[in-house]
């Protein structure tokens, strides 16, 4: 098993390339996922309390009370949870980072062979499901309670 020091200066180089790559790409992976996901359900949530309020404001006569107040509640539930979808994945994207980090350093320090670098990094990597599945999901599920609880209210008092 080679370490960093017994490689030829080519070899680190390249070494070095590819440790820069893949700390490109985790901060990447990072960046899309608080941009894209997170961004949506937020603010699809935000509208919908933002909506639901302004109902509950202008047509609180017309509009089942009940049924507003659960569709807002829903919406709500929506953004608080995607408060907690995106810190759970800035601490999953993080610890990718710090691990691979840590491993690089051990490696450079000639304490770990770059086998059980890229190893150690797959299996962080892989790791699939759980609350990082759950989540997004459960934010996506109130928004879409809120809208059937509210279009149920609406197209009950029409």
């Amino acid at each position: 098993m080679e370490t960093f020091s017994t490689l030829t200066p080519e070899r680190q180089a390249e070494k070095l390339a590819r440790i820069n790559t893949r700390w490109g790409q985790l901060h990447a992976l990072e960046k899309e996922w608080g941009d894209k996901v997170y961004k949506y359900i937020l603010l699809t949530n935000s509208g919908g309390v933002i909506a639901t309020l302004g109902f509950l404001g202008t047509a609180s006569k017309a509009l089942d009370l009940n049924s507003a107040r659960w569709a807002l509640l829903a919406f709500i539930t929506g953004v608080l949870l995607t408060g907690v979808a995106v810190a759970h994945r800035y601490h999953r994207s993080a610890g990718l980072f710090w691990g691979y980090r840590d491993d690089v350093n051990r490696y450079l320090a000639d304490k770990l062979p770059w086998e059980a670098v890229a190893k150690q990094d797959d299996a962080r990597s892989i790791k699939r499901g759980g609350w990082g599945l759950i989540l997004p999901y459960a934010c996506l599920g109130a928004f879409w309670i809120g809208c059937f609880i509210g279009g149920a209210a609406l197209l009950r008092a029409s």
